[in-house]
């Protein structure tokens, strides 16, 4: 099931503010690692790089991450980063997918995460590995001009995917810059009524419009209030129409 969150206060942010954090990550999505290994490849000590990896996987009761875990832990390996058998360590794959957009613009921050778990992708994909791992058993001298001719053809669509990502970022921007100007005619248009407003239900009045109404749930956080209090300053925009007012800026609908 995805997870959806606007709140800046999300432990996704604290999990991928460290740095070593984001690199153990771009290591294992490239290939299943394990503990050591990392640490020989960041030339950082094996403790440091255990305790990262347990947090990552969600298994630390200190840090708190709430339902997100970054890790899971597939598979055991005797062999040791030099080639050679060693004890057995604990190899770690990307066990979820996250999709994090944040934007600091003039009038508006925007923050959203999607988090989803990839257990059942995974299983399917080790599925697969045991049943190509049989056929390379069997065909052992595979032909290696085509082997290079099959990496071709897959590095091409790759390249082919990440000029589609460019692309679409460059629409992204430009729906930025758009949202941004129209953030700033919604603050001219609250500061016309600024005498019919407090200031807690002018920020909720720009909370709303900017993060849409997925942000619900994370109001309390998102304005330092109690919880009671933002739905009274609901109930009392919802009674004097301020949401009609939304509407017609930016298009937001609440029921």
């Amino acid at each position: 099931m995805d997870k959806y969150d606007c709140s800046l206060s999300h432990p996704i942010y604290d999990l991928l503010s460290n740095k070593t954090r984001l690199e153990i990550l771009r290591l294992i999505a490239c290939e299943k690692n394990y503990g050591s290994r990392i640490a020989s490849i960041l030339k950082i000590s094996a403790p440091a790089i255990h305790r990262h990896l347990k947090i990552l996987s969600g298994k630390v009761e200190s840090e708190d991450i709430g339902e997100f875990a970054f890790l899971k832990s597939s598979e055991t390996t005797r062999e040791s980063y030099s080639g050679h058998k060693g004890a057995e360590a604990t190899m770690y794959e990307i066990g979820s997918k996250l999709f994090l957009t944040f934007a600091i613009y003039p009038n508006f921050v925007h923050s959203h995460a999607f988090l989803t778990p990839v257990k059942d992708e995974i299983a399917i994909t080790d599925q697969k590995t045991q049943s190509q791992k049989k056929k390379e058993k069997t065909s052992k001298s595979e032909d290696k001009a085509e082997i290079k001719r099959n990496f071709t053809n897959i590095y091409n669509k790759i390249q082919e995917k990440n000029d589609q990502i460019n692309k679409l970022e460059q629409e992204i921007l430009q729906i930025f810059l758009e949202k941004d100007e129209l953030m700033k005619q919604l603050d001219e248009a609250i500061l016309e009524k600024d005498h019919l407003l407090d200031y807690d239900e002018r920020v909720s009045i720009r909370t709303l419009a900017c993060q849409g109404p997925n942000c619900i749930p994370n109001l309390p956080e998102l304005l330092k209030q109690d919880e009671e209090l933002v739905k009274k300053i609901l109930r009392n925009l919802k009674s004097q129409n301020w949401f009609d007012i939304l509407d017609e800026k930016i298009n937001y609908k609440t029921s």
